[in-house]
């Protein structure tokens, strides 16, 4: 079983902004979910850092913070791409999960722009409350992170990868929803 958290970032891509409860700061105050395709991703939209309000793409620095929700699974589930700069580095493209203001799991893409899963055991985290918060403060090459379809799941999400016939597409370039879990990008509050 999967559950939605909470939205909308990907898949609202109609929207001009990331909607109620998200916070966005820096150069990503007033944006939105990008509207763009990438390899790997399953919606038309994705949060992006490329995508700033004035454009200046790589240049941007700032954060996009989800609204707090409840911890409900073992695993959570999502598509990440960007660059690899880790959150304690220096200056981190980072997708972070926070509890109690604090980064409990952090992930980076690979510098690349195909979305590939990633999961986070959150089995020792079930019943508290979180955010996720997208942190870019990289103006070089790859200074910035997607992230796309992230789902409360009961089983981790393998790389695309390491999928079986039965979980992955027949090419490399799309991607299928973790095992028993039902792909579903953030659009409502959980379990709705």
């Amino acid at each position: 079983m999967a559950g939605p958290l909470p939205g909308p970032c990907a898949r609202s891509s109609r929207r001009s902004t990331f909607g109620a409860g998200w916070t966005t700061t820096g150069d990503f105050a007033g944006t939105g979910p990008r509207r763009e395709k990438l390899d790997g991703s399953l919606g038309d939209g994705v949060l992006d850092t490329f995508a700033t309000a004035d454009d200046t793409g790589d240049q941007g620095t700032g954060t996009i913070t989800s609204p707090e929700f409840a911890i409900t699974r073992k695993y959570i589930d999502f598509l990440i791409a960007g660059g690899n700069h880790p959150q304690n580095g220096d200056a981190p493209t980072a997708f972070n999960l926070l509890v109690d203001g604090e980064v409990v799991r952090t992930a980076t893409g690979k510098d690349s722009g195909t979305m590939d899963w990633t999961s986070w055991d959150v089995g020792d985290l079930i019943g508290k409350k979180a955010v996720l918060q997208a942190t870019d403060r990289n103006t070089g090459g790859w200074g910035h992170i997607m992230a796309d379809n992230v789902v409360l799941s009961d089983h981790a999400a393998p790389p695309i990868d390491r999928q079986t016939p039965s979980t992955s597409s027949s090419t490399a370039t799309s991607s299928a929803p973790p095992p028993a879990a039902t792909a579903r990008h953030w659009t409502g509050t959980p379990g709705t």
